[in-house]
């Protein structure tokens, strides 16, 4: 699952696992479901560990791939919002919480 896959400690792995969570996103957000999205939450929470842990010379893309992806996600959040299955309040939590990583304004 990607869960587990995004506490594996390998650059590249995560930077596989920010793309697909992307193209998973992009493809399935108006299905997906509260605990679905709880599990994107998740994975976002381990990927922004990680991203904590990198050496600076490593972060760039890995960075810049992870803000595209809070984006995204921050853009099917405000186009649903009406939608019950949508947790604005969680969501938003995880990308607030430590800005340093990832410097956006949604």
């Amino acid at each position: 699952s990607f869960r587990v896959v995004s506490e594996c400690p390998h650059t590249i792995v995560i930077y596989e696992v920010i793309l697909s969570l992307k193209r998973l996103i992009l493809k399935y957000y108006l299905t997906l479901q509260s605990m679905e999205w709880d599990i994107i939450y998740d994975i976002l929470l381990n990927i922004k560990q990680h991203v904590k842990s990198l050496k600076q010379q490593h972060n760039h893309v890995v960075i810049e791939a992870l803000h595209d992806l809070f984006k995204l996600s921050a853009d099917c959040h405000s186009e649903h919002t009406p939608q019950s299955n949508i947790n604005s309040n969680r969501f938003f939590g995880v990308v607030e919480r430590d800005t340093s990583i990832h410097p956006i304004s949604l």
